[in-house]
């Protein structure tokens, strides 16, 4: 269930390179990925999955441990065990597995307990997607593809290192759009080049240049947002209809206040004069920092439940 594919890999006039990854790895190990803070991410969470398809999933393709055996310190010690015993523990993980599915649908059965709950019991044994956008990559690479590494984070750090290593980045211009999982056919997508009703977001600066189309522009990004949001709750790919899209994007984008960790993933190279840009990718304009109301203020909260509608126009 290792998986690792290159969305998007773009560099601007500023030699910056800024790449988005689709990757699938243990689930146990998504804390040690989410320590790099020059990620943004979006990830299938276990709150948003129904519960009938996590046990669907942990038992048609479990995620089972190369086995290490316990030393001092955190690091176990590879290849220590013999086929017969790795064959043993294998066993005895699946049967755990079946024992926690059956303490899940228990739950479910007597007290109707919320898949937000019970899915937790089932991380052991899940895989999880990510989408990962970053301009800084080495210091990821030379701490999670080393020997010292937990198993499951060294392999999936290894397939984005080779894949790394073999794209060749596209040219961006300022003004044109880094955007993961919108194609080259959507590109030239002439439905997309009308007024589909996305609501417009948009806060340019007055001389930014003019690269789209009027509608073009802002139908890609939705469309790239929508796929990177769903990253939550579903499988992603070209599977989603235009009207659908919009749909989601609106409704997105509406929210107050904004759950925006999707619109970090679209971005626009900076021009020769920027140095220092608000968000974590280097040399990059996110798009999440174009829309207002992408963040709720110190100032502006009081630590109440109270309605945001205010914090929207901020």
């Amino acid at each position: 269930m290792y998986t690792c594919k290159i969305l998007a890999d773009s560099v601007g006039l500023n030699k910056v390179r800024c790449i988005t990854f689709e990757v699938t790895y243990p689930r146990s190990v998504l804390a040690e990925v989410n320590t790099h803070r020059v990620f943004s991410r979006n990830t299938a969470s276990s709150r948003a999955i129904p519960t009938e398809k996590l046990i669907e999933a942990i038992r048609r393709d479990p995620y089972i441990p190369e086995w290490t055996k316990n030393q001092k310190g955190m690091q176990g010690v590879e290849d220590a065990y013999t086929s017969e015993e790795i064959q043993f523990l294998n066993q005895c993980w699946i049967a755990d597995r079946d024992a926690a599915v059956i303490t899940v649908k228990s739950y479910q059965n007597a007290f109707n307990v919320a898949k937000q709950d019970v899915n937790r019991l089932l991380e052991p044994w899940m895989w999880v997607t990510q989408v990962i956008t970053s301009t800084d990559w080495a210091n990821f690479f030379a701490l999670r593809n080393h020997p010292m590494a937990h198993p499951a984070i060294r392999r999936i750090a290894e397939m984005m290192y080779r894949e790394y290593q073999e794209s060749t980045p596209a040219l961006l211009n300022f003004g044109k759009w880094h955007l993961p999982y919108v194609t080259p056919e959507d590109r030239l997508n002439p439905e997309l080049e009308k007024d589909l009703g996305v609501i417009d977001v948009f806060r340019l600066p007055e001389s930014w240049p003019v690269m789209y189309t009027p509608y073009q522009m802002v139908n890609l990004i939705a469309l790239s947002v929508v796929q990177c949001a769903r990253t939550s709750y579903t499988k992603m790919g070209s599977d989603l209809s235009l009207p659908d899209m919009v749909t989601r994007f609106n409704d997105l984008i509406s929210q107050t206040p904004k759950h925006a960790s999707p619109l970090e993933h679209q971005a626009t190279p900076s021009d020769a004069r920027a140095v220092t840009l608000k968000g974590n990718l280097r040399h990059w304009y996110q798009f999440r920092h174009f829309v207002p109301g992408e963040s709720v203020a110190d100032e502006l909260y009081d630590g109440s439940t109270r309605d945001y509608k205010e914090l929207s126009e901020c």
